[in-house]
């Protein structure tokens, strides 16, 4: 036996610690999409100085099931103001943020009828003093995806992007606007959409928002969104099926409290593009 040749084992490359997508560049980002992990603030990992940052566990870690989350400027939980987001959301849902100002704060709570329920609290700067990147994670918050403030276009009658080309999409944002029925702009048949005004029209502040494959806000099955939001707020819907069913109430705790139905088609045998408004919902996005 004779050794013709040898060859050392390489090492593994260390994985890539290539930062993510700026939030920064070339302009703050207008829009930031912030998916609530479920993580412990020891799991945090972004490249803010920590005199910027600031995340505290009040429950010992991480964070599972449905809570309510807050998303405003205001550092205590307690005092009420107008925020970016507010609902009750399961562990693992993606929220879009907008209109932030120098300092995000965030409050999780398990109880969205008591403002001490906090399980963890993070604040992070939002200026772009600070770095702010898609997957910095800040406790159970991590970033991922940002859209940079540009120029608002002129308006167009040009029909927005397909959200069945080149596939059907797999995720939509859709913005609560508040309109009513009578504002809907939207290419399904008339026979596929549905939009019916329980009290009148339009609608403001905070609604229960519940969007699911079931036409009855009364019966109870797992739903693609369910929570109390901000009217002017982007919901993310994903796993639809073909007919997407939304219900907004004015009472989270009263499925007969409905103040606009909307029923419309999402499996691509009808229209379904960026800028389609269903009555109260306007699809923003669609990936």
């Amino acid at each position: 036996v004779e050794i013709t040749e040898c060859s050392p084992e390489e090492p593994t490359p260390p994985p890539s610690e290539e930062p993510g997508e700026d939030c920064c560049s070339p302009s703050k980002a207008l829009q930031l999409a912030l998916q609530v992990t479920g993580d412990g603030c020891d799991s945090s990992a972004n490249g803010q100085d920590s005199d910027k940052f600031e995340c505290i566990d009040y429950a010992g870690g991480s964070i599972s099931g449905d809570v309510y989350v807050r998303v405003s400027d205001e550092v205590d939980a307690c005092v009420s103001t107008d925020a970016y987001f507010a609902g009750t959301i399961a562990v693992g849902s993606i929220i879009t943020i907008s209109g932030y100002s120098s300092k995000t704060f965030v409050h999780i709570l398990s109880d969205a009828t008591d403002c001490n329920s906090v399980v963890q609290f993070v604040e992070f700067h939002t200026s772009c003093s600070q770095p702010l990147r898609i997957g910095d994670a800040f406790g159970a918050v991590e970033i991922t995806e940002c859209s940079p403030e540009e120029p608002t276009p002129p308006p167009s009658e040009e029909p927005g992007e397909d959200c069945c080309s080149p596939s059907k999409a797999l995720q939509l944002a859709l913005q609560v606007t508040g309109d009513g029925c009578d504002s809907s702009a939207n290419g399904q048949d008339s026979d596929k959409f549905e939009c019916i005004d329980y009290a009148g029209g339009s609608i403001s502040g905070d609604v229960y928002v519940r969007v699911s494959d079931e036409v009855d806000a009364c019966v109870s099955t797992d739903a693609y969104f369910a929570g109390t939001i901000a009217v002017g707020s982007i919901i993310t819907i994903s796993g639809y099926s073909s007919k997407t069913f939304v219900h907004i109430l004015s009472d989270a705790t009263d499925c007969n409290s409905v103040v606009q139905f909307v029923e419309f088609h999402t499996s691509c045998s009808q229209p379904l593009r960026i800028g389609d408004a269903f009555g109260a919902v306007e699809i923003t996005e669609c990936s």
